[in-house]
């Protein structure tokens, strides 16, 4: 999991496909991606306005799922990973 806030990036745009998966497009590699409903859970809280720290996105999906920040870390396993390398997210620039 990453350390540094971050943010949805503008223009991002996911539609069901099915109960389990969705298609998102992100303007700032072009790209169209499959994610599930968990990674959605995650872009539907970093589509909050502001830069979110990802410690925070996992407590607020775990008390939302009432469950552990353990159970909801192990539950998202990669998903920062991919979705900071599919572009739909930014990272706040850490001070020099």
């Amino acid at each position: 999991m990453t350390d540094l806030a971050c943010r949805l990036v503008d223009g991002v745009i996911w539609r069901p496909l099915d109960d389990a998966l969705h298609a998102v497009y992100s303007p700032l590699s072009g790209e169209t991606l499959l994610l599930n409903n968990t990674a959605i859970w995650v872009l539907e809280v970093l589509a909050e306005p502001g830069w979110h720290d990802p410690q925070d996105v996992v407590r607020q999906i775990a008390n939302e799922a009432e469950t552990s920040e353990r159970e909801v870390q192990d539950t998202l396993g990669d998903v920062w990973t991919t979705l900071l390398g599919s572009g739909l997210l930014r990272r706040l620039r850490a001070a020099a």
